[in-house]
């Protein structure tokens, strides 16, 4: 189990997790006002994830550990303890995803992309994520971060409030040209990013 990445709340509705993501920061004080800036909460990295399909087997598995743990330690009013979601799947990094390859895709979507990513929580602390780029607007986001000049993670941020068409698409190629699934933390769901009809399921479910 990460101890870094990966700290998962219990609350009464979903799974929160707490990280201090790795990549090189620069902590800022003030909120900033730039309108090229993305933020995402700390909360919520990596918590709607793009992940190999070679993990299915270990997400069920972990999906139905949290469920029952969830049941079990849930006292009518909230949850009496924590869970920390295991880390020791099959990473993204083995598919050798070119940055500028998944940027590409993304390009296709007509998200535009912040100059500035930022994480933190509350008002004001924001941390600079410098290996870090998004694509979007307010909160609706399409995330990936860079380690050793390939993609090392991607996540997204509110998909449900996005352009569904263009983020089917976009999924469902993203999905296909390196084989992954899409696994939500928050509803413990898999999707098949190779099947449209799922993603547009898991979409309208959020709705």
């Amino acid at each position: 189990m990460t101890k870094i990445n990966y700290f998962f709340i219990i609350s009464v509705t979903f799974l929160f997790v707490h990280c201090a993501n790795p990549t090189t920061k620069e902590v800022q004080s003030e909120k900033s006002n730039m309108t090229d800036t993305l933020f995402f909460h700390e909360d919520d990295y990596g918590m709607i994830e793009l992940t190999p399909k070679e993990n299915i087997e270990d997400l069920k598995n972990e999906s139905d550990t949290i469920n029952a743990k969830a049941e079990k330690n849930f006292d009518g009013h909230g949850y009496k303890d924590i869970y920390v979601i295991k880390d020791d799947r099959v990473k993204l990094e083995i598919r050798k995803i070119n940055p500028g390859d998944l940027e590409q895709i993304i390009n296709k979507t007509g998200f535009k992309k912040a100059n500035v990513v930022t994480t933190g929580y509350g008002q004001t602390y924001r941390e600079v994520q410098k290996s870090t780029f998004g694509f979007g607007s307010d909160y609706s986001v399409i995330y990936f971060s860079v380690k050793a000049g390939n993609v090392d993670k991607i996540w997204l941020t509110n998909p449900n409030s996005m352009n569904k068409e263009k983020i089917i698409s976009c999924l469902q190629e993203i999905g296909q040209k390196w084989n992954l699934v899409l696994m939500d933390w928050f509803q413990t769901r898999i999707v098949n990013l190779a099947d449209k009809n799922d993603i547009d399921k898991y979409l309208t479910s959020q709705e």
